[in-house]
């Protein structure tokens, strides 16, 4: 089979429908890969194939792949489906070992599609090309960097390939990486995965030393015995999120990507066996794991293959901390014990005695950013702990301002020459509150739940 090599990094792509009408969908396409591979050290040539738009601008638009001075590697189809057929036969003529086919109305529409379906892998076979789709908004890969979509945004580029059956939701979740200003390297939406499947694509990651942390969400998994070897061979986490749980899901999935979803009960039994699997329930979940992953990266991949100390609860206000120890505990994520004895002496020296050498270590109320400096210099430097969750009901007292504290942990952090995850589980009374920002610039994961931050400890323990 076909090296993926070349879909994410392309010598030269075809666009067929590309336009410059914003109101055609083919504009969002051409101006996301024109926008993004001019930051390439090697772009790839870039091809405009419409035959209505050749007419008026012949010196920036083909009319038909036939007319291509070069091969082309990657041939994206944007135009109506009874055209579609025709193409795979020029984009063979092309020397494409890619199509992706963005147009609509296949096997999750109608009889007739189906049978186009259908057509459209024999060709695609018979040419010995590789097909992502039909009905998908493209790919991505940022470390060229490549937006072969029709989504728009300035994605951050980071650690984290997603891969989703659904196109909407891919866009769901990309406008929150967006958000949260996460890290994102490679994103395929696979559509109706006529061809090319999540098995192609994980084994592809694999070896990608660019992808540390992988996110899936699907709705039907085809290959299920490959796809299961795939993933727990892989040295690295996976985070995956299944559609269809109830009957309800199931005929939804049926009309939107035309298949039927995989029995969930089935999926949870094999592949929540698998250490290095972390399945979860819900979009919140997805997003808040993928948070940790990407901002503690850096770190994290480390943390994740070695052994796995407890975690240390830094906090000034107690109940918020003690609902956070039963979170965590229920979620089987390990807790510290005892600190080491260094760091125990340094506790009762540094700290007035109402602070004991716990976990939760509680700074009480009238705790400044300087006292969440040193009691994250202490936590980091102890060999016991592993990761820090640090809890912070901001004060509106004794003249503290609201970002002393989220301060004091970074400028620890960054001045500590011992590196582990830190993940923030911060309330304030600010809107917005700016220890966000001073959080995500720093790649340090903030929620606002203690649920969430339950649910990004279990990503990072696995």
């Amino acid at each position: 089979m076909t090296s993926l090599e070349l879909l994410f990094n392309p010598t030269a792509i075809a666009i067929v429908g590309a336009s410059k009408n914003p109101l055609k969908l083919g504009y969002e396409i051409t101006h996301n890969i024109q926008h993004t591979i001019q930051h390439a050290s090697t772009p790839p040539t870039l091809y405009l194939v419409n035959r209505k738009e050749a007419q008026t601008q012949p010196q920036s638009f083909y009319s038909s792949l036939k007319e291509l001075p070069s091969p082309v590697d990657v041939v994206l189809i944007a135009t109506p489906r009874n055209t579609v057929l025709s193409l795979i036969d020029e984009a063979a003529e092309s020397n494409a070992k890619f199509v992706v086919v963005i147009t609509a109305g296949f096997g999750e529409s109608d009889e007739k599609g189906k049978q186009l379906e259908q057509q459209l892998v024999e060709k695609i076979h018979q040419y010995g090309m590789r097909l992502i789709g039909p009905n998908c908004v493209g790919y991505f890969n940022l470390s060229l960097p490549l937006n072969a979509s029709f989504l728009t945004g300035n994605f951050p580029h980071g650690p984290i390939s997603l891969l989703t059956q659904s196109g909407s939701f891919g866009a769901l979740t990309l406008y929150r990486i967006l958000h949260y200003n996460l890290g994102l390297n490679k994103f395929v939406n696979l559509g109706n995965a006529a061809d090319l499947q999540f098995t192609d694509f994980l084994q592809y990651f694999a070896h990608d030393s660019t992808t540390t942390h992988i996110g899936i969400y699907a709705e039907t998994m085809k290959q299920g015995r490959e796809l299961y070897y795939t993933i727990r061979h892989l040295q690295k986490p996976v985070i995956i999120l299944k559609g269809g749980r109830t009957t309800a899901g199931q005929k939804s999935a049926l009309s939107h990507t035309g298949s039927l979803s995989t029995s969930h009960q089935m999926f949870k039994s094999i592949f929540g066996s698998l250490s290095n699997v972390l399945l979860v329930s819900d979009e919140q979940q997805f997003i808040s794991q993928l948070q940790t992953l990407s901002m503690t990266a850096t770190f994290s991949s480390q943390f994740i293959t070695s052994e796995k100390k407890g975690t240390a609860i830094i906090t000034n206000a107690g109940g918020p901390a003690v609902l956070l120890a039963d979170l965590l505990d229920e979620a089987h994520v390990p807790l510290v014990e005892n600190y080491h004895s260094t760091t125990i002496e340094r506790i009762k020296k540094y700290f007035p005695p109402l602070v004991r050498p716990n976990n939760p270590l509680d700074l009480i109320a009238s705790a400044r950013g300087d006292d969440y400096k040193k009691a994250t210099e202490l936590l980091l430097q102890d060999p016991n702990v592993g990761a820090l969750a640090v809890v912070c009901v901001v004060p509106t007292f004794l003249g503290m301002t609201p970002t002393e504290h989220v301060q004091g942990v970074i400028d620890a952090l960054k001045e500590s020459p011992i590196k582990k995850p830190i993940i923030l589980a911060w309330f304030s009374s600010a809107t917005p509150d700016p220890a966000v920002e001073i959080a995500t610039q720093h790649k340090v994961p903030y929620y606002s739940s203690l649920y969430d931050v339950q649910q990004a400890f279990k990503a990072l323990y696995g």
